[in-house]
């Protein structure tokens, strides 16, 4: 009886465990993946790719000059898609820092959302420090897979096509 009642426990703990356990993304791309990133000096600049809206400042005497129609490519699309899914966006929490402790003035804003198979996942990284590497891995990842995403971004010929940023920050 005592050899039954360990049983069950240890196969009730690891049916728990499994139930629990973050989904990652599957290799191959859903049907359904989109993702939202907003990025910069007090996160102004954002990019959807449900819209294609490109914004490459909300701080602006006229924000509409700012902002442009960006199609991904399919390429482009799948390459960001890799990234996402090497980062894993469920091993993170909803509200992040990836280098805690850490303060620089003016701050940067990192928001990551990413829709795919139903679900929908957003890790915020608001008011942080201007860094590019982190003492974590996790927090490289985070860095660099945001940077990379935006990188495809800022290459484009629509985003040069936009005026020069109106304010700088010092």
């Amino acid at each position: 009886m005592k050899n039954f009642l360990s049983i069950s426990i240890v196969i009730v703990m690891m049916l728990s465990f499994v139930a629990c356990s973050t989904k990652s993304l599957p290799e191959e791309m859903p049907e359904d993946f989109s993702f939202e990133i907003t990025w910069g000096t007090y996160g102004v600049s954002s990019y959807d790719s449900k819209t294609g809206e490109l914004v490459k400042t909300s701080h602006a005497t006229n924000t509409e000059d700012y902002v442009t129609k960006y199609e991904l490519s399919d390429e482009n699309k799948r390459l960001i898609y890799d990234y996402i899914r090497t980062l894993n966006p469920d091993d993170y929490p909803d509200e992040y820092n990836p280098n805690e402790g850490v303060y620089s003035e003016p701050s940067m804003t990192l928001i990551l959302t990413v829709c795919a198979n139903g679900t929908e996942k957003t890790i915020k990284a608001e008011n942080i420090a201007h860094a590019d590497d982190s003492k974590s891995t996790k927090g490289r990842r985070f860095l660099s897979t945001c940077n990379k995403i935006t990188d495809i971004l800022t290459s484009s010929k629509e985003w040069k096509a936009l005026p020069d940023y109106e304010f700088l920050y010092d």
